[in-house]
């Protein structure tokens, strides 16, 4: 950690003119904190050592820019992040409360296709972040917590890894046309009440503790399962919704849905086309 610190001005000198010459900056994950789990205080004690410096070389980034290695930013309330911005590895935001969207045009994805690694973009307690970029590719897993001010995924995303939000209160809707290539977790969303139209679920989704959350009643194409669980207000499924053969449909109260949803849903159990549990 503590080699960062002692480049001293020369080597902060390098790393800009590297930024100036081709607006490509390697991060060496040795000398950037990440913690894919919590983070214990002595872990954030080394972060917030660093974090300054780390933060004078990104803010001086343009946009179209490459960051090629773990990432973690923590506690910084003027964080803004630059337009078409690609980065390989894990990227970490934490309570960084200017940060008001990811900025479009980024890309979370791989350089090298052979690397197995499975990656992360993981959000927490920034309360002014309120979407997502639009026009994105995430091939990391996307985890959000604790955004308070979180409304949207954003437009016309496609995200290939697993999307997790939970605990952004304001969350109300996952927007059209956004492709979902592994399963979606949506949990403790007070205020989620839509998922848009031309959404494809195909890896699945599991819904909890959405009690705003009424019908399900866009063009959805689901996945090979759905999990419903305590979202008492969602009485309706739409025929319009599509699901994949063999889908299984765990839910807590089949009861809770209207009429034509349970024959729909039934129907389909009949002919061997989905599996309630």
């Amino acid at each position: 950690m503590n080699n960062f610190e002692n480049q001293g001005s020369a080597g902060e000198e390098t790393i800009q003119k590297q930024i100036q010459d081709s607006a490509r900056l390697h991060i060496d994950p040795e000398k950037i904190a990440y913690d894919e789990g919590s983070i214990d205080e002595n872990t954030m004690a080394v972060i917030m050592d660093v974090m300054p410096e780390n933060y004078q070389v990104l803010e001086k980034l343009g946009p179209n820019s490459l960051i090629d290695g773990n990432v973690l930013l923590a506690d910084i309330p003027d964080l803004q992040l630059e337009q078409n911005t690609i980065y390989t590895k894990n990227v970490n935001l934490i309570r960084c409360d200017g940060l008001e969207a990811i900025p479009e045009g980024s890309v979370f994805a791989k350089v090298d296709k052979n690397d197995r690694t499975s990656y992360i973009l993981n959000i927490q307690k920034c309360k002014n972040l309120k979407q997502l970029a639009s026009r994105s590719m995430f091939d990391y897993k996307v985890t959000v917590s604790d955004c308070p001010s979180l409304t949207s995924l954003g437009q016309n995303n496609i995200f290939q890894d697993m999307v997790k939000i939970s605990n952004c209160s304001e969350m109300r809707e996952i927007e059209d046309n956004t492709t979902f290539r592994s399963s979606v977790i949506l949990e403790n969303l007070d205020n989620f009440e839509s998922i848009g139209d031309n959404i494809s679920l195909s890896g699945g989704i599991e819904v909890s503790n959405c009690p705003n959350l009424k019908s399900i009643d866009k063009h959805i194409r689901l996945g090979d399962k759905v999990v419903i669980k305590n979202c008492p207000n969602l009485t309706n499924i739409s025929q319009d919704v599509i699901f994949t053969e063999g889908t299984s449909i765990e839910i807590d109260n089949i009861d809770q849905f209207n009429s034509q949803t349970k024959e729909m849903l039934q129907a389909l159990e009949t002919k061997g086309l989905i599996q309630i549990i």
